[in-house]
C-alpha cells in the first residue's frame, strides 16, 4: 500500500471520529497522523518548502489573528483556551502541507466522506425511533434531535450535508463516478442527504441545498436531456418538493417562525420551537440574530482597530448584553453568530480584513486553478459564516480546516474541466 493511500485512510478514520461522538480522541489521532507524516521523508526539506508556500500562510491566517490578538487580552486563561480550540486551523495546513497525496486517493477520500455524511443520520433516525416509541412525538426526529446521538447541532450537520451534496455533484459532472454500482450508490447517497437535510430543518442549510440542487439540475438538464425530458424532470422536482412540504409541516414551521423581525431586548419569552405553537411575541432565529449583531457591532465600535482580543471578546459582548438587559442572550451567553463580526470583535478592522482577505484569496485561487469543488466549498462556507461562528466550535472547525487544506494544496491535481 502506498504512503499516499495510508495517509488518506488515516484521514478518513479521523473524519469518522470527528463526525461520531468520540471527539475527545480526534485531537490525539490528529497528533498520531502528524507524527506519521513528520517521520516519513526528508522533514527539513519539506518544512522549508512548506514555509515558502504562500498557500500555507493564507490557510493559517485565522489562527494568526487569534494568536496575535492574544497579546491584547487581559484574560489569558480564556485566550489560551480559545487558541487551543482553534489549533486545527494551524495543524491541518501543516499536516496536509507536508504530505504528497495522489489524485486517486484524494478522490477516494471525498467519495467516502460523502457516503459517511449520508449514512450517519440514518443511525440517528434509528436511535430516535426508540425514543419516539416511548414519547409518541414525531418531533424527536427533527432538527438537533436527529444528530443528537453524535453530539452535533443541526446547523453544523446541515453544513456538512451541503459540502457532501456539492462534492457528489462535482464528481458526477467531472465523470469521476463511472461504474453502474458507483452511480447507484451516488443516487442512494443523494436521496439520503436530501432527506436528512430536510429533517434537520436548518433554514440556511436548506436554502443552500435548494440552490445547489437547482444549479446541478440546470447543468444536468442542459447537457443530458431533451426539451420534453427537461419538462418532465422539472415537474418531478417541483412535485417532490411540494410532497416534502405537505408531508412534514414541522419543517415549514421553521421558516414561518422568522416572519417577524422586530425585537425588544428585555423580551423574556423563549425562541419559537418547530414542535410548538409559533407565537409573534416569541423570539425567532432571525430577530435573535439581528439583536445579537446589534450588540456585537456596538462592542466592536469600542475597539474598532485592534479589537478586544481573543481572551476578552466574549466577555465584552456579554457586558453589552447586560447593559441592554438582553435577557435571552444573557441566559445563553450567545456568541456573535456571525464569523465576520467575530473576527472584527477579536481583531478589529485588521482582524476582519485578514479573515476576509484569507477567504477572497482562496476564492481567486480556486478560479485560477479551475477547482470548482474548492470554489463551491468556499461559497458554502462563506454563506454559513453569515449566521454561525463556524470556527468557534470543533464541530465545524476540524471539518473545514481539514477539507480546505486538502482541496487547496492539491488544487492542481483535482482541477478538471466539466464537460
Amino acid at each position: 500500500m502506498s504512503k499516499s493511500r495510508i495517509i488518506i485512510y488515516l484521514l478518513m478514520v479521523l473524519m469518522t471520529m470527528h463526525l461520531l461522538p468520540i471527539s475527545y480522541f480526534t485531537g490525539i489521532f490528529t497528533l498520531v497522523i502528524l507524527i506519521v507524516v513528520l517521520f516519513t521523508g526528508n522533514l527539513a526539506a519539506r518544512l522549508k518548502g512548506l514555509f515558502r508556500n504562500k498557500l500555507f500562510w493564507v490557510l493559517i491566517t485565522p489562527f494568526l489573528v487569534y494568536a496575535l490578538s492574544l497579546l491584547l487580552s487581559e484574560d489569558l486563561q480564556v485566550g489560551w483556551k480559545q487558541l487551543e480550540i482553534g489549533l486545527s486551523i494551524l495543524t491541518f495546513p501543516i499536516l496536509i502541507g507536508l504530505t504528497d497525496l495522489d489524485r486517486k486517493d484524494i478522490l477516494l477520500f471525498l467519495k467516502l466522506m460523502v457516503l459517511l455524511i449520508a449514512l450517519l443520520p440514518v443511525l440517528g433516525f434509528a436511535h430516535q425511533y426508540s425514543i419516539f416509541q416511548e414519547v409518541n412525538d414525531t418531533g424527536v426526529f427533527y432538527n438537533d434531535n436527529l444528530v443528537s446521538i453524535f453530539e452535533k447541532q443541526a446547523v453544523y450537520y446541515g453544513f456538512f450535508i451541503n459540502i457532501a451534496l456539492l462534492t457528489l455533484f462535482i464528481l458526477w459532472l467531472q465523470g469521476e463516478i463511472r461504474s453502474k454500482t458507483a452511480g447507484i450508490i451516488g443516487i442512494f447517497a443523494f436521496f439520503l442527504l436530501v432527506w436528512s437535510q430536510y429533517f434537520l430543518a436548518s433554514r440556511i442549510a436548506i436554502a443552500l441545498s435548494v440552490l445547489i440542487i437547482i444549479t446541478f439540475a440546470v447543468l444536468f438538464m442542459m447537457r443530458r436531456l431533451s426539451r420534453m425530458q427537461m419538462v418532465i424532470f422539472s415537474v418531478g422536482l417541483i412535485l417532490s418538493t411540494l410532497l416534502l412540504v405537505v408531508s412534514f409541516p414541522k419543517v415549514l414551521k421553521r421558516f414561518q417562525s422568522i416572519e417577524h423581525v422586530q425585537y425588544r431586548f428585555d423580551n423574556p419569552n423563549p425562541i419559537n420551537h418547530f414542535n410548538g405553537e409559533i407565537k409573534k411575541e416569541n423570539w425567532n432565529g432571525l430577530n435573535t440574530r439581528l439583536a445579537i449583531w446589534e450588540c456585537a457591532i456596538e462592542t466592536i465600535q469600542q475597539q474598532p482597530f485592534l479589537g478586544h482580543g481573543v481572551g476578552d471578546a466574549q466577555r465584552e459582548l456579554y457586558t453589552i448584553y447586560r447593559e441592554k438587559n438582553f435577557i435571552l442572550a444573557k441566559a445563553s451567553n450567545y456568541d456573535t453568530h456571525n464569523q465576520y463580526l467575530h473576527f472584527a470583535l477579536v481583531g478589529g478592522v485588521i482582524g476582519f480584513i485578514a479573515f476576509l482577505g484569507h477567504l477572497l484569496f482562496l476564492v481567486r485561487y480556486s478560479f485560477l486553478k479551475k477547482n470548482w469543488l474548492l470554489l463551491g466549498v468556499l461559497l458554502i462556507y462563506m454563506v454559513t459564516c453569515l449566521t454561525e461562528n463556524v470556527l468557534g466550535r470543533n464541530q465545524g472547525l476540524v471539518f473545514i480546516s481539514l477539507l480546505l487544506s486538502l482541496l487547496t494544496y492539491f488544487s492542481g491535481r483535482l482541477s478538471k474541466k466539466i464537460d
